[in-house]
C-alpha cells in the first residue's frame, strides 16, 4: 500500500531559514509584510482542536519558491528595491495561469499595492510603460513613426500633462486603424479607437486605480483577454510553458535581466490595461 506524502508547507520561521541558507537577509516580519502587500499569499492556519487555538500560519512549497525568487530579485544581481516592481512577479505568475502558485486573491492584493505606488515612477519608467500600452494596441499595418508618436502622447498623459484630444485621436487611429477600415487591434478585448482615447485620458494621475475593478470576476475576465492576446501574438515563443519563476541557479535566475519580452517586469501594467480595456469595451464576466 502506497503512502501519500502531504504537500510541503512552510511556517514563517522556516521561510526565514530558507532565505538565510541562500544568504539572503529576512525576518518573520518581512514574511508578514509581504503577505499583506500581496507578494506572498496570506498563509493558512489549522486549528489544534477545541479550545486549543491554532497552528502557526503556513505557506505552500510553491510559495516557498516564490519567496526565494523575490529575495533574489531584491538582494541579487538586479537589486530590485521597489515593492511595486516586485509585485509584477506574483501577478505575472497568475496571469500565466499558475493558480496553484498564485491565486486571484493574492494577485488582486499585489495589484492594489502596485496601483498605490504607480503615480510617481521615473520618466524612463513612463516611457517603458507607454511602449507596452502602444504595443498592445497596434495593428499589423501601424508604422514605427505612428507608434512613436502615440507613445510620446501617452508619456505626457502619464506625466499628468493635458494633450490635445484631436492629436490623441489621430495618433490612436494611426496605430489601431491605419487603413481607415474601422477595425481595432488584434487579440484580447477590441474596443473602438474612440474608447481607447477615453482609456488613455483616464490614465492621467492622480486617478491611478480609483476606477479599477479588482473583483475576482473582473480579474478573471481581464486574464482571459490577456491570455488570448498572448496566444495570438506570442504563440511561437510559448512563454506560458516556461516556468521561469522556479529557476534556482544563479545562471538561470540571471535570465531575469533579459526575459522574453520583459515577461515579468510589466505584468501589473499588462493586467491594468486589460482591466481598463475590458471595462471600456463593456465586457461582462461569463455566467457560471
Amino acid at each position: 500500500m502506497s503512502v501519500v506524502t502531504p504537500p510541503r508547507r512552510y511556517t514563517a520561521a522556516e521561510l526565514v531559514d530558507l532565505a538565510r541558507q541562500a544568504g539572503w537577509p529576512a525576518t518573520e516580519r518581512l514574511v508578514r509584510d509581504w503577505s499583506d502587500l500581496g507578494l506572498l499569499e496570506r498563509g493558512s492556519r489549522r486549528g489544534r482542536g477545541r479550545g486549543r487555538g491554532q497552528e502557526p500560519r503556513t505557506w505552500s512549497e510553491e510559495q516557498g519558491s516564490l519567496w526565494q525568487t523575490l529575495l533574489w530579485l531584491r538582494h541579487g544581481r538586479l537589486r530590485v528595491g521597489r515593492v511595486s516592481t516586485l509585485c509584477n512577479l506574483p501577478v505575472s505568475v497568475w496571469l500565466r495561469g499558475d493558480d496553484r502558485t498564485v491565486g486571484a486573491e493574492q494577485a488582486g492584493r499585489a495589484m492594489t499595492t502596485w496601483l498605490r505606488d504607480f503615480g510617481a515612477p521615473s520618466r524612463a519608467s513612463r516611457r517603458r510603460d507607454a511602449a507596452v500600452i502602444v504595443d498592445g494596441l497596434r495593428s499589423g499595418g501601424a508604422t514605427r513613426r505612428a507608434r512613436r508618436s502615440l507613445a510620446g502622447l501617452v508619456v505626457e498623459l502619464l506625466d499628468g500633462t493635458a494633450v490635445d484630444p484631436g492629436a490623441l485621436r489621430r495618433a490612436v487611429f494611426d496605430v489601431m486603424d491605419p487603413a481607415g477600415t474601422g477595425g481595432a487591434a488584434a487579440g484580447g478585448p477590441a474596443p473602438s479607437p474612440d474608447r481607447v482615447c477615453r482609456l488613455l485620458e483616464a490614465l492621467r494621475p492622480p486617478r491611478w486605480g480609483e476606477a479599477v475593478d479588482l473583483s475576482p470576476a473582473a480579474l478573471e475576465l481581464a486574464r482571459g483577454a490577456y491570455q488570448a492576446r498572448e496566444a495570438h501574438i506570442e504563440s511561437a515563443r510559448a512563454i506560458a510553458a516556461v516556468r521561469w519563476w522556479e529557476w534556482q541557479t544563479d545562471e538561470e535566475l540571471a535570465r531575469f535581466e533579459t526575459p522574453p519580452g520583459g515577461v515579468w517586469y510589466h505584468a501589473c501594467l499588462d493586467l491594468f490595461v486589460a482591466l481598463k480595456l475590458a471595462s471600456l469595451a463593456g465586457a461582462q464576466p461569463p455566467r457560471r
